[in-house]
């Protein structure tokens, strides 16, 4: 599967103060190594630490990283805007 988020794309995302991260629900964080990356969140620890994963299979993810705490989360994608020069045959 390709990326769904690609250069030069822009996300608003928003920290969720009142409710939990939930498995699927994607994420912007920021790594110490890293820096700012996106990932989905495939599973969520009993003390509430995030294995994250990336739609792409070639990319960065938790077994690399290891467990993150929600410290790292900056918040959830909430709004895609694909940059404009992209096809829009993504998905």
């Amino acid at each position: 599967m390709s990326p769904s988020y690609l250069d030069g794309d822009f996300v608003i995302c928003r920290r969720n103060f009142m409710r939990r991260y939930q498995i699927g629900d994607v994420v912007v964080v920021k790594h110490p190594v890293l820096g700012v990356i996106i990932k989905r969140i495939a599973a969520i620890s009993t003390d509430y630490e995030f294995w994250l994963q990336g739609d792409n299979p070639m990319s960065t993810n938790s077994a690399a990283m290891g467990w993150l705490s929600q410290n790292c989360i900056l918040g959830k994608v909430r709004w895609h805007i694909k940059a404009p020069n992209q096809s829009s045959a993504r998905i």
